[in-house]
């Protein structure tokens, strides 16, 4: 099973916002304006789709990477 398959729509998108903001959860907080309690909470779900913490540059990399060449969102 390919990772886009474990991740939905919403996921992909908080991967892209959280890279857009430099990887910090306050700015992708204020962007889905949430707390930074819940953007943790839900990059924490990520990697356990996934196995992969999108905290890591290049876990975020691979993971973004695998987004865009599946097509999801």
């Amino acid at each position: 099973m390919a990772l886009t398959d474990k991740l939905d729509d919403y996921d992909a998108r908080l991967l892209r916002v959280f890279a857009d903001n430099d990887m910090l959860g306050s700015k992708t907080a204020k962007v889905f304006r949430c707390s930074t309690k819940l953007i943790s909470r839900n990059l924490d779900l990520i990697q356990k789709k996934t196995g992969l913490d999108p905290r890591r540059f290049w876990n975020l990399v691979k993971l973004l990477a695998e987004i865009q060449k599946g097509g999801s969102a």
